[in-house]
C-alpha cells in the first residue's frame, strides 16, 4: 500500500464524498472528507528505487514502496544499471549488445563535469560518444565489449539501455534492475457524474513518446480519460468512450518545467484547460463507471511519465471554467 503522511487538503478544495487529494510535493492527502487518508491508493515496483530531494541529497526506497519526496511522486520505466558496483565505476568493463546506451554519473557540485566511455574489441563497430550534460549517450552498433572510464570521483554512476538516464540504480557487485512504478488508486465515478481531475507535473526532461500524466478508466481500454504527453513535446487531454476517442486539446507546451492542468466534465460538456487557458472543448456521450486511476502511466503501467507527480486532484461534482483556470495558473 502507499503510505502516506497526515494532511490537509490542498488550499482552496472543499472536501467531497469521493474525492481525492494527492498532494505528494507538499505532504497533503485527502480522501472523501478526511484528512490524511488515501485508502485504496498503491504502488507497486518490482526492486529498490531512489529519487532526488529538492536539497540534491539521495534518497532511498525499498521495494514497492512510493518513491515520494519534497519534489513530488517520480514515475519511472523499468531500467537496469549494467555496472557492476555503482560508487565505484572506473575501470569497469562490460558486455553490451548493440543499441543506444546513457551513461550518467552524480556527485557535488563542480565533482563530476562528465562521463566518459571508450568501446574495445575486435570485429565490431565503434562507439561514439556525444555529451549532453552530464550523460554521454553510446552508440554501439555491434555487440562487444566496453571499457567505460568515469572520471571526478562521482559518488554514483550508471550504464543503461536508454536514449536518456533515470535516477540511480544502485549496485553493489552485479548489475540490478528497477522495475516500473505503478501508483493506482480504486475510485468509483459513478455513469453521468459530473467531476474534474487536475495536476501539477515537473519536468526535468523531454524524453520519450505518449509519456501518460493520470489514466482514468472503467477498466478497460474502450472507455477512459487521460493526459498525455505526445513525442512533439503536445501535451493532450483525450477522452474515449466505447473506442471513439476525442482529442480535447493538443497543446504544445511553453519552456516551462512546470505544469497545471485539468479535465472536467459538466452533463455532457467536456472542458480542457492548461497553465490557467482553456484550450479546448467537446460535448460527449455519458461515460460507464470509472474505476480505476494511474497516476504517472497507464493503468497496465506503460507508457510512464519519467518524471515528478506533484499533485493529483480528483474532485466530484461540477468545476466552474473560471476556477479551473485560477488553479491551474
Amino acid at each position: 500500500m502507499l503510505e502516506l503522511g497526515v494532511g490537509l487538503a490542498e488550499a482552496g478544495l472543499r472536501a467531497a464524498p469521493d474525492g481525492w487529494v494527492l498532494g505528494f510535493e507538499r505532504g497533503r492527502w485527502f480522501s472523501g472528507r478526511k484528512a490524511g487518508d488515501a485508502r485504496g491508493a498503491s504502488v507497486s515496483r518490482a526492486g529498490a528505487g531512489t529519487a532526488f530531494r529538492a536539497d540534491g541529497t539521495l534518497a532511498i526506497f525499498a521495494a514497492d514502496a512510493a518513491r515520494i519526496t519534497d519534489r513530488g511522486l517520480l514515475v519511472e520505466e523499468a531500467r537496469t544499471n549494467l555496472l557492476l558496483n555503482s560508487a565505484a565505476p572506473a575501470g569497469q568493463t562490460v558486455t553490451l549488445a548493440a543499441g543506444t546506451y546513457a551513461l550518467s554519473a552524480w556527485g557535488a557540485a563542480g565533482q563530476v563535469a562528465a562521463a566518459a566511455g571508450t568501446a574495445v574489441g575486435s570485429g565490431w563497430g565503434a562507439a561514439a560518444a556525444t555529451p549532453t550534460g552530464g550523460v554521454r549517450t553510446l552508440t554501439i552498433t555491434t555487440s562487444g565489449t566496453v571499457v567505460l572510464t568515469v572520471a571526478g570521483g562521482p559518488e554514483r554512476a550508471q550504464l543503461e539501455l536508454g536514449t536518456f538516464p533515470s535516477r540511480p540504480i544502485v549496485t553493489g557487485s552485479a548489475a540490478a534492475t528497477r522495475g516500473v512504478d505503478l501508483a493506482t488508486a480504486a475510485v468509483s465515478v459513478p455513469a453521468g457524474q459530473d467531476f474534474a481531475v487536475l495536476y501539477e507535473i515537473a519536468l526535468e526532461r523531454d524524453a520519450g513518446a505518449g509519456r501518460v500524466i493520470f489514466d482514468l478508466t472503467d477498466g478497460t481500454a474502450a472507455n477512459k480519460v487521460r493526459a498525455v504527453i505526445q513525442s512533439s513535446g503536445a501535451l493532450q487531454h483525450v477522452v474515449s468512450l466505447a473506442n471513439v476517442t476525442t482529442t480535447l486539446s493538443a497543446t504544445t507546451r511553453t519552456a516551462s518545467r512546470t505544469v497545471k492542468g485539468a479535465v472536467a466534465r459538466t452533463g455532457t460538456s467536456w472542458l480542457s484547460v492548461l497553465d490557467g487557458v482553456s484550450v479546448g472543448s467537446a460535448a460527449l456521450g455519458v461515460l460507464p463507471v470509472l474505476t480505476g486511476l494511474a497516476i504517472g502511466a497507464s493503468v497496465t503501467g506503460g507508457a510512464p511519465l519519467n518524471d515528478t507527480v506533484r499533485q493529483l486532484i480528483m474532485r466530484p461534482g461540477a468545476a466552474d471554467g473560471a476556477w479551473l483556470e485560477a488553479w491551474t495558473r
